[in-house]
């Protein structure tokens, strides 16, 4: 189990695949649960793809760096359209214009992170 209070970054993902809005949201203070071991402090990155209604081929990525107590851990795949009890729609939104403040594009996510997009320099 995986749980946060606050987001330390939000972005979007510049080489999202024709049709989709990805975004990553990174939690620096996670808690991470893994059986009998609480790990605090930990980094957490998720990615998010929103491709279009219905939500069939929306994926969700997450990587948890490894800590003192913890190894590191990456998965990743399509919410919907499988024959597993999966399924979700990601919905994205764009930035509201009154804000004045627009999604920055993501950097490269840490190497150990190999199961999240990443986009060519």
């Amino acid at each position: 189990m995986v749980s946060a209070q606050e987001v330390t970054a939000y972005c979007q993902i510049g080489c999202a695949p024709e049709g989709c809005q990805c975004r990553q949201i990174t939690y620096e203070n996670a808690t991470v649960r893994t059986g009998n071991t609480v790990c605090t402090g930990v980094t957490v990155i998720v990615q998010v793809c929103d491709c279009g209604e219905p939500g069939i081929a929306d994926t969700f990525a997450i990587c948890i760096l490894a800590s003192e107590c913890i190894g590191s851990y990456c998965a990743s795949g399509v919410l919907g359209n499988d024959n597993r009890p999966s399924g979700g729609n990601v919905q994205v939104h764009t930035a509201d214009p009154s804000c004045g403040v627009s999604v920055p594009v993501c950097l490269a996510p840490p190497t150990e992170c190999t199961c999240l997009t990443t986009c060519p320099l």
